[in-house]
């Protein structure tokens, strides 16, 4: 006599009887019951266990390498000859009013240690840097729009830099006045620098032309300029916030290749044209059958003006019965996805229509660009500006967008050799025997 164990798995119990194969009687049953693996919020929302702990060290994290970095500034302008070698000494000028010697550095000669501790003020309120990472928090767009009020009170103050600015608003309102409550772009202190570092290298010009020595996580040395120091050097340098490319997983079928993005068009119908290839109609009898010609291609029209749809919707669109049913019609799965990204660019607050208009290649190259998460705000504007000769709120609106996050199994080197096999109806990968899109491109 033979025995069937059936079992239940739940999200944080197991429900577990043994039954006779023959007579179907019940032996035993139970249920084993565990704690979740997560915790929850007041809204019963999951939270990891982790993210308090998460949450702790990224904020020691953060407060080491501000300490470090200060600290390798100070070495580094000690080697210049623009600050003096003894804290104590240091300590005298750190107690002099930097918003002075900011003003007075724009037009006349600042002493050695005057311009060490003008950068030193620099580096301490370099300003805020975006991560460009799609929608802002309500306090973040709060700030972003305060730091827009702000660029406006400098421009019609007649000053030249933010530390003119805020010396004039102190001199003005004396110790009434809080000027260090205001929230700074750092685009507005590299622009100060530039005009600091343009003025001083006329007294200075062996010493700011010189090759500063900065040690980071070896004590090998690495020249710096004004340029480095702007870009990722002790001032305004900035600790990458994105995973590197590098852990990117690699291709299955291009193993030197690193796998594409999700939200890439190629890659998006790509995964809708597989999909579509490898669907079948169940017939009320119960019988497989592939779709018709006319019906892929007026499947694949439907799901291209789709971020989804659901085979309720696929049904009547392909004018099936309610009997009818799909072979990927299975579980919980109740939609098939389309191209987000094109919806994502073609709404009103985006392109519109326009976007059906844009050429394939420059469709692509928007969405690259869009991908990129080393381009910064500044330069992102430029390329639109100049490239795709956009600029205003649709350029504003376009930085503001985030696209989904994710990889694709493969890359896009072999996405493209594929495509075109896919395109003609033929499955990712067949039965033996059968042409498929695999074998089909090499």
């Amino acid at each position: 006599m033979g025995y069937v164990l059936g079992l239940d798995l739940g999200s944080n119990s197991i429900g577990w009887a043994l039954v006779e194969e023959m007579g179907r009687k019940v032996l035993r049953s139970g249920v084993r019951i565990f704690p979740e693996g997560v915790d929850r919020d007041k809204q019963g929302g999951e939270v990891s266990k982790n993210e308090n702990r998460r949450m702790k060290r990224g904020m020691r994290r953060q407060v080491f390498r501000r300490a470090r970095r200060k600290r390798q500034l100070r070495d580094a302008l000690v080697k210049a000859g623009l600050l003096p070698g003894d804290s104590a000494e240091q300590q005298k000028f750190d107690g002099v009013d930097p918003y002075v010697l900011r003003v007075k550095g724009l037009d006349e000669k600042l002493e050695k240690f005057e311009l060490g501790r003008v950068l030193i003020h620099l580096n301490q309120r370099r300003g805020f840097k975006s991560n460009r990472k799609g929608a802002k928090t309500k306090e973040e767009k709060g700030m972003l729009a305060e730091m827009g009020e702000l660029a406006k009170e400098i421009e019609t103050s007649d000053s030249r830099t933010l530390g003119e600015y805020l010396h004039k608003l102190k001199l003005s309102g004396g110790l009434a006045v809080r000027i260090r409550g205001k929230h700074t772009r750092r685009e507005m202190l590299q622009q100060e620098f530039d005009l600091l570092w343009k003025k001083q290298r006329e007294f200075y010009p062996d010493i700011l032309t010189k090759e500063f020595s900065e040690y980071l996580d070896n004590p090998t040395p690495d020249p710096i300029s004004a340029k480095t120091w702007m870009n990722d050097g002790l001032i305004f340098g900035q600790h990458k916030m994105y995973w590197p490319k590098s852990v990117v997983g690699k291709c299955e079928l291009e193993p030197k290749e690193r796998r594409c993005r999700r939200s890439h068009r190629l890659a998006q119908r790509f995964r809708m044209l597989q999909e579509v290839n490898n669907l079948m109609v169940i017939e009320s009898t119960g019988e497989l059958r592939a779709l018709r010609a006319e019906e892929r291609a007026k499947l694949i029209d439907y799901l291209s003006m789709a971020k989804e749809r659901t085979f309720d919707e696929i049904r009547k669109h392909l004018k099936l019965l309610e009997s009818h049913g799909f072979n990927l019609e299975f579980g919980d799965r109740r939609k098939l996805l389309g191209l987000s990204t094109d919806v994502l660019l073609s709404g009103k607050k985006l392109f519109g229509k326009a976007w059906a208009e844009i050429p394939e290649s420059r469709k692509n190259q928007i969405v690259n660009v869009l991908l990129d998460d080393g381009i910064e705000e500044e330069e992102f504007r430029r390329i639109a500006r100049e490239e795709w000769k956009i600029e205003g709120e649709l350029a504003e609106s376009l930085l503001k967008e985030e696209l989904p996050e994710g990889y694709a199994s493969y890359s896009l080197k072999a996405i493209t050799k594929l495509l075109p096999f896919l395109e003609e109806g033929l499955m990712l990968s067949g039965r033996k025997g059968e042409r498929d899109a695999l074998h089909a491109a090499g």
